[in-house]
């Protein structure tokens, strides 16, 4: 369980660079960053090379049957090159699109295009109106990228255009969520120093905003898995582990009360001349059979278990990396009887 967590973020390019930057408010644990923030960080955060925003919106998409409710990411050009994303039909948002007088555009995901635009080849050069305003579709996102997770069922993605430091508003306009990925060689806690040492200038800069200026630095990782996620998966773990005994113990009681009822049986058995062995290989046969049904059936309850968790996750063109879902032939003839 800890191994397939973890391993969500597998499914994105060089993970273990990728990094969340959130801002810091009172009572939150993941606070988003200012546009003044933001414009700070871009030019002076040397540890992470690369810097990427995203916005989540609800709109509505028209030019269909009838308007449908759905869930719109504004992102800079370079994030889904960050995260290793590719289009599988057209292309993705460019720094052309993100500029103030560029023409809107919008990258579908694949699920959309389907059930919205029945699966139209000719889609790229289409358009679409997303609050009211005419997108033309530049792009298609592959099957296999799904944001479930990560981005609330985002069906639409259209380019976020960044505001520069004049236009930026209050260090309490915090509408921007951040991503980077560390530059070669940094470590997490040296990104973490400077994102602090640059906050702290912040501050000393505009006393007014001390109480709103700050900077933390999440591991990709652990966004998906958080220690209290693993705390949260140790305690069910353990909780299913009691139970699994209690069970044991059970069976244990009604075989051992199965037995004494069988007495008599085995008594008359002695008596018409079978051996000890014979009675004992009898009495192994029937455990036998028992542990196999039993093995059997948690075998593809597990499998099928696994493979429905693995279904509600979202993935990506990594997904290639992902461990398979079944278990090894040994395993599976071993499990019933293995130790552990």
């Amino acid at each position: 369980m800890n191994a397939l967590m973890a391993g969500m973020a597998d499914r994105f390019e060089e993970p273990d660079e990728l990094v969340f930057l959130w801002g810091t408010e009172p009572g939150r644990r993941r606070a988003g960053v200012s546009a003044r923030e933001l414009d700070v960080w871009r030019a002076q955060a040397s540890a992470v090379e690369e810097i990427g925003a995203y916005q989540l919106a609800v709109g509505y998409v028209t030019g269909g049957e009838e308007p449908q409710r759905t869930f719109e990411v504004r992102v800079s050009p370079n994030l889904f090159p960050m995260l290793g994303l590719e289009a599988e039909l057209g292309r993705l948002p460019g720094q052309a699109d993100a500029e103030p007088t560029a023409e809107p555009v919008a990258v579908l995901t694949w699920a959309t295009w389907q059930e919205r635009f029945g699966g139209d080849l000719d889609i790229v050069g289409r358009t679409l109106e997303l609050d009211d305003v005419t997108h033309t579709v530049i792009g298609v996102l592959p099957e296999t990228v799904r944001f479930e997770n990560l981005w609330r069922d985002a069906a639409v993605f259209t380019p976020l255009a960044l505001e520069s430091a004049g236009e930026a508003g209050s260090y309490e306009d915090r509408r921007y969520s951040v991503m980077g990925r560390l530059g070669d060689g940094v470590t997490l806690d040296q990104a973490r120093s400077q994102m602090q040492v640059l906050a702290a200038r912040l501050a000393d800069e505009d006393p007014t905003a001390r109480d709103h200026v700050g900077a933390t630095v999440e591991p990709f990782r652990e966004y998906f898995y958080s220690p209290d996620d693993r705390l949260a998966v140790g305690s069910m773990i353990l909780a299913v582990f009691a139970v699994l005994l209690i069970a044991c113990v059970n069976l244990a009681n009604l075989l051992l009360a199965r037995g004494t009822a069988r007495q008599g049986e085995v008594a008359v058995r002695m008596a018409v001349g079978a051996s000890r062995w014979q009675i004992v290989r009898r009495l192994l046969l029937e455990s036998f059979a028992l542990a196999s049904l039993g093995g059997a059936a948690g075998i593809v309850l597990g499998v099928w278990g696994i493979r429905l968790m693995l279904s509600s996750f979202p993935t990506t063109p990594f997904m290639a990396r992902w461990p398979s879902a079944s278990p090894p032939p040994s395993w599976l003839l071993g499990y019933p009887w293995a130790p552990g």
